[in-house]
């Protein structure tokens, strides 16, 4: 996918560059970097420093307009892909961005807490896009069309499959928390392959009744039996996109808490930035 070799592209040569500026105080020690050039620019109170964590706050507050675009899903404001993308971006470049801004020191509990809220609401993040793209499309027109061609040549085979497949439908949790989809994995997998054997059985059963012309829709059975079964993944891997997606927005709005209170903390110290009164 050309945006994400884009992005960790873009991810990499703006880390680099922003270890490269200010390796030589990273380096150090606290008591060092007292004494040195750039600690009253990249130090987490100081204009640079400070001006990374501002940025990156900014940048991953944006991504609460993804959830916002989420409830307009009618409205046209561009594809909800696009939106995941630009949600994907922002949070992972503001989160390089305060993570500079901590200049790799952790010094009260609030920092250490934040950083930790950062580092799993990124992973979970990074984690839900790549199952995103894991959910497969069921060809389900291309199933049905199948099972006409099977009607036509087998004497209502196309029909029994269907009516079989229908007797059993990919199961659904009733809660959908992490927990219950991984419970539910098990059946899941049951299901998929009772699936794929329902449409194999079925032909084999009208082969049996000597009807050559099975026979020679081989391909087709073979695909219409992954077909069958991959509508029990795209419902295993949707559920569970929405219950890691519940888990990631838990810690997002857990760092939303903490960058507030960090923020609070902040200003009544009187780290203000360029918002200062002289």
């Amino acid at each position: 996918m050309l945006w994400a070799v884009v992005l960790v592209i873009l991810l990499l040569c703006a880390s680099a560059y922003l270890m490269w500026r200010g390796y030589a105080f990273y380096a150090l020690d606290l008591e060092a970097r007292l004494d040195h050039a750039d600690h009253d620019l990249l130090s987490p109170g100081k204009p640079i420093g400070h001006g990374y964590g501002v940025v990156g706050t900014v940048l991953m507050l944006t991504n609460l307009l993804y959830l916002l675009r989420r409830r307009l899903a009618r409205a046209r404001l561009g594809s909800l892909r696009a939106w995941l993308n630009l949600h994907v971006t922002t949070g992972l470049i503001g989160g390089v961005l305060v993570v500079f801004h901590s200049a790799f020191q952790l010094r009260s509990p609030i920092a250490t807490t934040t950083m930790v809220a950062l580092f799993l609401v990124l992973l979970t993040g990074v984690f839900g896009r790549y199952l995103y793209t894991l959910t497969p499309w069921v060809d389900r027109a291309r199933l049905d069309k199948h099972l006409r061609d099977f009607d036509s040549v087998g004497n209502g085979m196309g029909k029994v499959i269907r009516e079989r497949l229908d007797a059993l439908p990919p199961s659904r949790p009733r809660r959908p928390s992490l927990l219950s989809v991984l419970l539910t994995t098990p059946t899941w997998i049951r299901q998929a392959n009772q699936r794929r054997q329902i449409v194999l059985e079925t032909a084999a059963e009208h082969e049996l009744a000597h009807l050559t012309e099975v026979r020679l829709l081989g391909a087709k059975v073979g695909e219409c039996a992954e077909i069958a079964a991959s509508e029990v993944r795209a419902v295993a891997l949707d559920a569970f996109v929405r219950s890691w997606r519940g888990l990631h927005r838990f810690f997002a709005l857990l760092l939303v808490v903490l960058v507030l209170v960090h923020i609070v903390v902040a200003w009544y110290l009187g780290y203000r930035w360029i918002f200062s009164v002289e």
